[in-house]
């Protein structure tokens, strides 16, 4: 089985990563940013590009990619939106947090400990790729695009990570729970991995997949498909379907509208020249 998807808007970014929803705007993170994208909901021509990280990235691909922080989830957590980074190489170890306020510029944070965690529990590359937030947990989502790869979750103590972005502490070991590995199956022959995911209201969440031929999670590769699914309560998949799109899907927002939940995603073509897409799709095709 197979999900139409609606191409809504092209975006000014071209690596979009992640995707969440406020009543009035889109917020939009690029993997290959400083900035945060953010799209008024009713003119999605009217946008502005506000920065996350100071600086600037070479425009050399190869240079660009092994500078850039790598902001590969956007998750909201009240008010505070948060860029989360891989934490796939050494330099990919630092997010950034803002609130839709957008007074007093974006913060820092410094995941490197909790990353080392999560990598040790999985016993695995780590890839960071999603993030949403389910009761009083921040769930990150792991990507196994790796020949030794692990798909799965990772649970952060949700109250302990917000006191440490308040106090400007780094993130530490003791806030991981605990983690639980997913298989995502694959398509045509490659395996899926998660590329991001957010909350249905209800303690499932909704994620996005993509499978791409790689055997490292530095690495780009073609594309054989993305997908899209439910994850319930209990950690399993509960449904998973093929989504017709010829580009990665990388992020996933949900919104209600007029009792019709709808899906929004954002893609990536790996490719600077190519602009990346705003799509949605209705839940309920899908049986969600």
């Amino acid at each position: 089985m197979s999900g139409r998807v609606e191409i809504i808007a092209s975006l000014p970014v071209s690596a979009a990563s992640g995707l969440v929803a406020t009543d009035q705007h889109f917020y939009v993170v690029a993997d290959d940013e400083l900035t945060l994208l953010r799209l008024a909901r009713h003119d999605l021509g009217a946008y502005e590009l506000i920065v996350l990280r100071g600086g600037r990235l070479p425009r050399e691909p190869k240079a660009r990619k092994a500078e850039k922080p790598d902001f590969e989830a956007l998750a909201l957590i009240g008010e505070r939106l948060i860029a989360w980074p891989s934490g796939s190489t050494d330099k990919r170890h630092l997010g950034a947090w803002m609130t839709t306020r957008l007074g007093g510029g974006a913060k820092v944070f410094d995941a490197t400990a909790l990353h080392a965690a999560i990598a040790q529990s999985f016993a695995a590359p780590l890839n960071i790729e999603g993030a949403a937030v389910r009761g009083d947990e921040l769930i990150l989502f792991q990507r196994g695009n790796a020949k030794h790869g692990v798909d799965g979750i990772a649970c952060i103590d949700l109250p302990a990570f917000e006191r440490a972005l308040d106090g400007g502490a780094p993130l530490t070991a003791s806030m991981l729970r605990r983690t639980a590995r997913v298989d995502l199956g694959d398509l045509y022959g490659v395996r899926l991995g998660f590329t991001d995911a957010a909350p249905l209201g209800d303690g499932r969440l909704v994620f996005v997949a993509a499978a791409e031929a790689t055997d490292h999670p530095y690495d780009d590769a073609a594309v054989a498909g993305s997908a899209i699914g439910v994850l319930g309560t209990d950690d399993r998949v509960q449904r998973i379907v093929r989504l017709q799109v010829k580009d990665k899907v990388e992020g996933v927002t949900v919104v209600d509208e007029g009792g019709t939940r709808t899906a929004y995603m954002v893609t990536d073509a790996d490719d600077p020249a190519r602009a990346a897409s705003l799509l949605r799709i209705d839940l309920a095709s899908l049986g969600s």
